[in-house]
């Protein structure tokens, strides 16, 4: 059975070996994974309540082994008062996709969303290679397509 719960700092080291998996599993893969930059990304980001960081494992103690996470950052549109949660990352290991962890972590979020008041909640998929699984699976959670992720790579010789 998988536990949902918000991340603490010594969920850290996990965390790096789920991002580590996110990342060889993205679009991203031919870019150097940076674990010293994701500890000191993570470590500003679990304690400042702007964030959410949610992680999911099949044991509850902090700093077991993750099967999921997710993290958003809470932010204030230029035009209103209201603010929107933007999901950064998402992802489930592949032992777990087809499990209600994806639903657990959303349900977490959507606490987190409702007790700042958040308007909307967002998601640009733009590290997954898989679209129409990840749109079935984001539209499912309750999520609904509005426009694309456009990008250029940039020529950095």
């Amino acid at each position: 059975m998988s536990h949902v719960r918000f991340a603490e700092a010594a969920d850290i080291p996990a965390l790096i070996e789920l991002g580590r998996q996110m990342h060889v599993q993205s679009r991203y893969a031919w870019m150097v994974f940076n674990a010293n930059s994701l500890w000191k990304y993570l470590e500003a980001v679990i304690s400042n309540k702007s964030h959410c960081v949610i992680v999911a494992s099949d044991d509850a103690s902090p700093g077991a082994s993750l099967t999921g996470g997710l993290l958003a950052h809470a932010q204030s549109l230029p035009f209103s008062s209201d603010f929107v949660a933007h999901i950064d990352y998402f992802y489930v290991a592949p032992k777990r996709r087809g499990t209600p962890v994806a639903m657990k972590m959303m349900i977490g979020l959507r606490r987190w969303a409702d007790n700042r008041e958040i308007a909307e909640i967002l998601l640009s998929n733009g590290f997954g290679t898989e679209q129409v699984y990840s749109g079935k699976l984001l539209t499912k959670l309750g999520l609904k397509a509005v426009g694309g992720v456009h990008a250029m790579w940039m020529d950095r010789k």
